[in-house]
């Protein structure tokens, strides 16, 4: 009853989001139009086998996170859904939701209707305290922020002899560690020390039949769920052209920049265990950040941790050991970083933050119950009703909060999905009714893309939505290893190129010999495409005043890659970013396959 009344609670502010998101139709780029086209090919005779490409491997030979899992585990939502990009969200709010109810009843497996209180008030404390767009959008960082708890009080669980736990412990474990590799360590290290504890017990219990029959009953169901799920990854990586786990480890044994190191590492993790910052909802700050709140709530946990040694319930001692556990596992994932921290590689550190605070809290309340007399002195605030009340009260403060800013949600990169729909749609009907030989809904089409504005992100929207009407896509080889199934397309198996141009690309193409422009759209006004030229120009000026003119040319073809050239001054770089806020033009062209135009992906653009 009361696991069913907490998620309800909880359930509000992801189901608002998704309302809000219902209109306009939303059009994918980039990670999340790869993640669909993945999600969309598990249904299909080629599914995926390991998950999204990655900031692992280089460019022109990338790494992907472990596994497909989380593609799995959209699907089933996503297809009975209708497979619309809205669908795509719908599965990841259903994910969501699914993760805050396995903590939940976790949670009420180990105690009383407190603790699922407690750990409603944990969840809803997250919910306010994440961008609203972490329930709803099915980015790969975020699809395990509300599956890490349920990691977190599985081995909790499992210490405390609860074996009917491990096999959802399992699917939650291999969910964060296949679909983001910040994930791998932490959940790999409670791994082990669940099998070590369990082998210690099982060997202690080992002439007691039943036990062993019960221990090999959920073991052994829990081990072979968990060859099932890594089965896909493995298979890969046995039998794939280029094994994909191999190329992870490699990424980490040899990184091509150096790793953050267990010093800066404590400092990056504690700045994002500032209880400050989750209560104030600022947990997705770039880099950077005060570590000293976060260190002083680490200690001030510690602290109850050893005061919970002196507790009879050993329930709460289990709590802070796995915590424990988690805690040094989360300073050597952090130390491992190499190149830019940036914030989606520390979500699980807010998370193993609000429940240490939930350990202290249960930890100081035991503490008082149980000195002599603590039941008359714990009619006050650590009374059990009290507990109870302010359990419920922060989840539903909370949660409110949640759906507020739920309720006033802006989607990413909002500007960028618009823009696509105004060229996607008109394109995919000029090819559909087309007659033009190897054009039509029988074409086989080689898409490519230049977009120097959003790292080619409105390239990937453009394939997504061709593949969501039927068509037959392929890609250049570099980018046809980021999907599922045999995308990989050169000129000659194509019938006709289908090329997205994003600002000064447009004239080329329409330079082109054989090209022809099917769909175009421009998102500035007169003004704004005025103080783009002046801007543009006044930044060429700049860079030929400071020695720079070599870069001048690149303005506009190559914006993003300018813009993170420390060359660069700080006024130039204003002015491009300036640029970019305006948006450029959009155009989708065809063109037969032996187009000259056609030019492989820049792998330093």
């Amino acid at each position: 009853m009361a696991v069913g009344a907490v998620l309800a609670v909880l359930a509000v502010a992801p189901l608002v989001s998704l309302v809000v998101l219902r209109n306009p139709r939303w059009y994918p780029i980039f990670d999340l139009a790869m993640i669909e086209a993945n999600v969309r090919d598990v249904g299909g005779s080629r599914p995926p086998l390991v998950g999204l490409v990655g900031r692992l491997g280089t460019f022109a030979n990338p790494g992907h996170h472990p596994g497909p899992l989380g593609f799995y585990s959209l699907w089933p939502a996503y297809a009975l859904a209708g497979a619309s990009s809205w669908a795509l969200r719908l599965s990841s709010v259903v994910l969501t939701v699914a993760g805050l109810g396995g903590a939940l009843w976790m949670a009420a497996r180990r105690g009383s209707r407190n603790l699922v209180f407690g750990v409603g008030a944990v969840s809803a404390i997250l919910l306010a305290a994440y961008p609203a767009t972490v329930p709803v959008e099915p980015w790969n960082p975020f699809q395990p922020v509300f599956w890490w708890p349920v990691v977190v009080l599985g081995a909790w669980s499992a210490l405390d002899d609860d074996l009917a736990v491990l096999p959802l412990t399992v699917f939650a474990g291999s969910l964060c560690a296949q679909t983001h590799i910040s994930y791998v360590g932490l959940v790999g290290g409670l791994g082990v020390l669940v099998g070590v504890v369990l082998s210690a017990r099982a060997f202690r219990r080992r002439h007691d039949r039943a036990e062993r029959r019960r221990v090999a009953a959920w073991v052994g169901g829990s081990a072979a769920l968990t060859a099932l799920l890594w089965f896909p990854p493995v298979a890969q990586q046995l039998f794939g052209s280029d094994p994909n786990l191999s190329k992870i480890a490699n990424d980490f044994t040899d990184p091509a920049l150096p790793a953050a190191g267990l010093r800066h590492g404590a400092e990056l993790m504690f700045a994002r265990m500032n209880p400050w910052k989750l209560l104030t909802g600022r947990t997705y700050e770039v880099v950077g950040g005060v570590w000293l709140p976060g260190a002083l709530l680490v200690a001030g946990w510690a602290a109850t941790a050893v005061l919970a040694t002196r507790l009879p319930d050993r329930r709460v001692v289990r709590l802070h050991a796995v915590l424990a556990t988690a805690l040094l596992l989360g300073l050597l994932s952090a130390g491992s970083v190499h190149g830019m921290p940036y914030p989606y590689l520390f979500l699980w550190a807010w998370a193993l933050t609000s429940l240490m605070v939930l350990a202290a809290a249960w930890t100081l309340i035991g503490w008082r119950r149980s000195r002599p007399g603590g039941h008359e002195r714990a009619a006050g605030w650590a009374s059990t009703r009290s507990a109870a009340a302010a359990g419920v009260a922060v989840t539903v403060v909370f949660s409110g909060v949640a759906t507020v800013r739920a309720a006033r949600i802006s989607p990413v990169a909002v500007e960028s999905s618009r823009a696509l729909g105004r060229v996607a749609s008109p394109a995919i009907a000029a090819l559909e009714r087309s007659d033009v030989p190897g054009l039509g809904p029988g074409g086989r089409y080689l898409v490519s893309w230049k977009d120097p504005m959003s790292v080619e992100g409105q390239g990937w929207g453009l394939a997504n939505e061709m593949l969501r009407a039927g068509l037959d896509v392929g890609l250049p080889p570099i980018y046809a290893r980021s999907l599922a199934g045999d995308r990989a397309r050169s000129p000659s198996e194509a019938t006709a190129v289908v090329h997205l141009s994003v600002g000064p690309d447009i004239d080329t193409w329409r330079r082109c010999p054989g090209a022809r422009e099917i769909a175009h759209h421009d998102p500035r006004t007169r003004a704004e495409r005025a103080e783009a030229r002046r801007l543009t120009a006044r930044a060429q000026a700049r860079l030929r005043e400071v020695g720079e003119g070599d870069l001048a040319p690149v303005v506009e073809s190559r914006i993003i890659k300018l813009g993170l050239d420390p060359r660069v001054p700080d006024d130039v770089r204003r002015d491009l970013v300036r640029i970019m806020e305006h948006g450029w033009p959009l155009a989708v062209f065809t063109a037969p396959p032996g187009v000259r135009c056609l030019e492989a992906p820049d792998p330093a653009g």
